[in-house]
C-alpha cells in the first residue's frame, strides 16, 4: 500500500543570499572569498543546490562549514557569533535529513534536535518553525504521530504568524501525511489540496510535484489507480525536470506498484528497476529494500 510522504526542509536559503544563484556562482565565491563567515554559508548554501542529484555531498559540505565555526567562534564578535550560529543551526539540519535519508533514524533525531536549540537560542522563529516541522516529520516516519502533530501544530502557529508560505506548505504535507497513517483520508485529503494550493502561488516545483505524489498515493489506496497514476506521472516529469533524483525513484517505484496492481508485470519490473537503479545511485537503503521486495514479488508470481 502506497503512503503519503513527508518533507524535510534544509536550511540553506534561511541563512544565506546565495539562494538563488547557481551552483557555479557559489564555487567561485568559495573560490575567492577570503572571510570565514561567508565562506560557512557557502558551504551550507550549496547542500540546497546538490541534495536532489547528490545527496552524499550535504554531509561533508556541512562538515566543512562546521570546522569553519568551531574554528572562528572563541575570537568572533557578537555578530559574527550570530552568523556562526546561524549556519551552524543550517549545517545540523541539513546533515540530519542526509543521516535520514540513509535510514540513521536515531542519529537524525539527535541533529534536528541539536539544530532546533540553535535556533531557539537565536530566537528566529522562521528557523524555530523549521527545525519543529523537520523532527514533525522524523517522528512520523518512525511510528509516533501524536508528536508528530504536536510539533506540526507549533510549526504551523509559527508560520501563520510570520506569513512563512513556504514553511507551511511543508508542514501541510508532513500533517496530511500524519492524517493518512491515522486512516483520517478526508483530513489527509483537504490538507494536500491546501499544501498544493499554496505551492502553485509560490510556484515551488518541489512541493507541487510532492502533492502530485501525494495524489497519487491518495487515488491508489481509494482503489482509483488511473487517476492516482496520472498523479504519479505530473510528478514524476516535474521531478525530472528539476533533477530530483530521490523524487524521480519515489515516483518510479509507485508507477511500478500501480502497473503491478494492474497485472502489467513487465511495466511494473521496468519502472522498479529503474528507480532501483537510482536508489543504489544515491544509497537510500530503505529505496532499495523497498525496490527488491516488490522486484521479489513480481518473479514470485
Amino acid at each position: 500500500m502506497k503512503k503519503i510522504y513527508v518533507l524535510f526542509l534544509l536550511f540553506s536559503l534561511q541563512f544565506t543570499s546565495f539562494g538563488q544563484r547557481g551552483v557555479d556562482s557559489i564555487n567561485a565565491v568559495i573560490k575567492t572569498s577570503k572571510n570565514d563567515t561567508t565562506l560557512a554559508r557557502c558551504y551550507v548554501a550549496l547542500t540546497e543546490q546538490l541534495f536532489a542529484t547528490y545527496p552524499d555531498t550535504l554531509i561533508p559540505l556541512c562538515n566543512k562549514a562546521l570546522a569553519i565555526v568551531e574554528k572562528n567562534m572563541a575570537k568572533a564578535s557578537k555578530l559574527e557569533k550570530n552568523s556562526y550560529l546561524f549556519t551552524k543551526g543550517a549545517a545540523l539540519n541539513n546533515i540530519a535529513y542526509a543521516y535520514f535519508v540513509k535510514g540513521k533514524i536515531d542519529i537524525a533525531l539527535e541533529y534536528f534536535e541539536k539544530g532546533l536549540k540553535i535556533n531557539e537560542e537565536l530566537g528566529v522563529k522562521r528557523e524555530i518553525a523549521n527545525s519543529l516541522s523537520n523532527i514533525s516529520a522524523l517522528y512520523d516516519q518512525t511510528g509516533q504521530p501524536e508528536k508528530a502533530l504536536i510539533k506540526s501544530e507549533r510549526a504551523w502557529k509559527i508560520q501563520e504568524e510570520i506569513g512563512d508560505k513556504q514553511g507551511m506548505a511543508y508542514t501541510i504535507n508532513n500533517i496530511a501525511a500524519i492524517y493518512d497513517k491515522q486512516g483520517q483520508m478526508q483530513k489527509a485529503l483537504d490538507y494536500i489540496h491546501r499544501g498544493l494550493k499554496i505551492e502553485e502561488e509560490i510556484g515551488n516545483k518541489y512541493l507541487i510535484a510532492t502533492s502530485f505524489n501525494n495524489l497519487g498515493a491518495f487515488y491508489v489506496k481509494q482503489g482509483q489507480l488511473e487517476k492516482g497514476l496520472d498523479y504519479y506521472h505530473r510528478s514524476l516529469k516535474i521531478r525530472e525536470e528539476i533533477k530530483d533524483q530521490q523524487g524521480i525513484a519515489t515516483c518510479l517505484h509507485n508507477i511500478g506498484y500501480v502497473y503491478e496492481v494492474l497485472n502489467d508485470d513487465a511495466k511494473s519490473l521496468d519502472y522498479d528497476l529503474r528507480g532501483l537503479k537510482i536508489y543504489q545511485e544515491i544509497g537510500d537503503q530503505k529505496g532499495i529494500a523497498n525496490s527488491y521486495h516488490n522486484i521479489g514479488g513480481i518473479y514470485e508470481k
